[in-house]
């Protein structure tokens, strides 16, 4: 399978998105994920490392053990620094709304490649939907919310089902 990064490689496509060659782990949020930190992997997996660890942790569980140069932290840890940390809840309230960027947003304006307008565009949509769902809807996140696990699925895997979004946002 070709993938973005091989694209790149190839010298076929622009460099897609920079990421420091060492970054070796990415660090989301456990159980019930959303189009943010679902995008956040599938464009480190597609575009930089497709065997990066991924690590899911409770949202209340301390980043501190992860929080090295060779790890991205996205939507969790409450905290950011625009190179490694991209908690997106915790941005002062005095950012406009037009301004709100969601996980995948953040890391999209430190690492992403501009000339890329559709993947601009299918971003900023996450993040339009991610910061404000009551305002602004978008197929595209009611669609990767689908593969979340059903509140009376007797055997929730939301791991599982993570993994399967990601590859779902791969293809797109």
């Amino acid at each position: 399978m070709n993938t973005l990064k091989s694209l790149v490689d190839g010298n076929k496509i622009p460099w897609v998105f920079k990421v420091p060659d060492e970054i070796n782990r990415v660090v989301v949020h456990a159980d019930r994920f959303h189009s943010d930190d679902v995008m956040c992997v599938a464009l480190l997996k597609e575009t930089h490392d497709e065997n990066i660890e991924v690590v899911r942790l409770k949202r209340n569980e301390s980043v501190e053990a992860f929080t090295d140069y060779r790890t991205i932290i996205c939507d969790v840890g409450m905290e950011y620094d625009g190179d490694l940390l991209f908690d997106h809840h915790q941005l002062p309230s005095t950012v406009k709304p037009s301004q709100l960027r969601s996980a995948v947003g953040l890391i999209w304006d430190r690492y992403g490649n501009p000339i890329y307008n559709k993947v601009s565009a299918m971003i900023h949509d996450i993040d339009k939907h991610d910061c404000n769902s009551v305002q602004y809807r978008s197929q595209l996140c009611v669609t990767i919310g689908n593969f979340n696990p059903r509140w009376d699925s007797p055997d929730s895997d939301f791991d599982e089902n993570f993994l399967q979004a990601v590859e779902f946002c791969r293809i797109i």
